[in-house]
């Protein structure tokens, strides 16, 4: 749930692969803000509870702290950045929303690896 954490835990696999050419295992634990899928009503947990996991959990969250605490960046900044990126995903959502369903013989399209040619 710690974007810094994350990084350096990839960072120094990333630097043993490099001199040690053998694959790597990271888990990552992470708390799920959601359901399970789009029909899982979640009764299992309170509302609140999710909501305040949430509030002291988020990676995002986190890491604007961590930024704005070791003067890394500014309030002002993050603000900017904040706002610059929601309004990227924003555009993203109504792009996506707005973009023709494909057809099922598409449906696994960019989904598995090609195996590129000799």
């Amino acid at each position: 749930m710690d974007v810094v954490e994350v990084y350096e835990a990839v960072q120094q696999a990333t630097e043993q692969m490099r001199t040690e050419p053998f694959p790597a295992y990271l888990v990552f634990d992470t708390y799920r803000f959601q359901g399970h899928h789009t029909a899982d009503k979640e009764s299992y947990r309170p509302t609140e509870e999710a909501i305040a996991e949430f509030r002291e959990r988020d990676p995002i969250h986190i890491l604007e702290y961590k930024m704005i605490d070791d003067h890394t960046v500014d309030i002002d900044t993050t603000i900017e950045y904040r706002d610059r990126i929601r309004d990227e995903i924003d555009r993203a959502f109504e792009k996506a929303v707005a973009a023709p369903w494909p057809e099922p013989r598409e449906a696994l399209n960019g989904v598995y690896a090609q195996k590129e040619a000799e």
